[in-house]
């Protein structure tokens, strides 16, 4: 996934390195960072490690309920990475091409997954490229990491644990991981589903599928 160290050189070079946009509250507020970060790591979305190679920054955006969505700046990161394969979604121009008989009743059915990306854990070997800003141990209340000792002073970073919105991969990653799912079921079998650029599926004795990362319909 990494490009070879020319080509990064090659994109900093060129493109310059970004300059990470950072909620403002938690940018200039430490104890509310503080606490975001000791909320993030109880639930499992934030680990403290040791190493870093590369910074990401945290903002939201609003939902449709008036709820709040976390989003990474992950520009850095994706900087690093070669760009991901591509995958077989489903999108609006698509229903375009959808047909029944005539005065044929047309049932639907929608699922969405909660929080998607964050219900997939981040390799403990890609984490180090998600660093938001340090913190110490003794900020964190820790005094063990890895089975040692820390001093209060240890200079830690808080790492992302699951797959961060922002990252050029993690569409990738959700979407297949996710078509995997729906593969283990008959009814949801991969000739029934409906991608883009290829003809929609037609049988008329079982319904079709399709599945947008975390949105089946």
């Amino acid at each position: 996934m990494l490009l070879p160290p020319p080509s990064f050189d090659a994109a900093v070079e060129e493109d310059g390195r970004p300059t990470l946009y950072m909620d403002p509250v938690l940018g200039h507020n430490r104890t509310m960072y503080l606490d975001f970060v000791k909320s993030g790591i109880s639930r499992g979305v934030f680990v403290a490690g040791k190493t870093r190679v590369e910074d990401v920054a945290v903002f939201f955006v609003a939902k449709k309920d008036e709820r709040i969505r976390m989003v990474l700046d992950c520009r850095r990161a994706n900087q690093r990475l070669q760009p991901p394969p591509p995958v077989s979604l489903f999108s609006a121009a698509g229903f375009s091409d959808l047909e029944v008989p005539k005065d044929a009743p047309l049932y639907f059915a929608g699922v969405d997954v909660q929080n998607a990306f964050y219900q997939h854990k981040l390799p403990a070997y890609l984490r180090p490229l998600f660093c938001l800003p340090a913190v110490t141990a003794g900020e964190l209340g820790i005094s063990r990491l890895d089975g040692r000792r820390v001093p209060p002073w240890a200079r830690l970073y808080p790492q992302l644990a699951v797959a961060p919105m922002g990252w050029s991969w993690a569409l990738y990653f959700v979407q297949k991981a996710h078509e995997r799912v729906l593969d283990q079921y008959h009814a949801l079998r991969p000739e029934l589903r409906a991608v883009d650029f290829a003809p929609v599926p037609r049988p008329l004795s079982e319904p079709i599928h399709s599945l947008y990362v975390d949105n089946v319909l």
